[in-house]
């Protein structure tokens, strides 16, 4: 992984969306979801419209929660990595 890629723009305007952390020459898009506000059904649909419209327009969207963030750092690299 090249130092390009350590260095994702982080709210970053994409579309009509903003978005958590952006990697656009490798066409990532990151979002973490804290549980607060992440729980609620409507929640989960906007998230999914954001995800199938990044999709659409050619960007692998990965989604994080917060323990993933912070009690599984390992897998998020993981995905990262698998990713970048």
């Amino acid at each position: 992984m090249g130092w390009a890629c350590l260095n994702p723009r982080s709210n970053a305007t994409l579309g009509p969306y903003e978005i958590d952390f952006l990697w656009r020459d490798q066409r990532v898009a990151v979002e973490t979801d804290g549980g607060a506000s992440h729980n609620r059904a409507s929640a989960r649909e906007r998230d999914g419209r954001r995800d199938a419209w990044l999709a659409a327009a050619g960007y692998s969207p990965l989604r994080f929660t917060w323990l993933q963030v912070t009690e599984r750092a390992g897998e998020v690299l993981g995905a990262l990595r698998a990713k970048l």
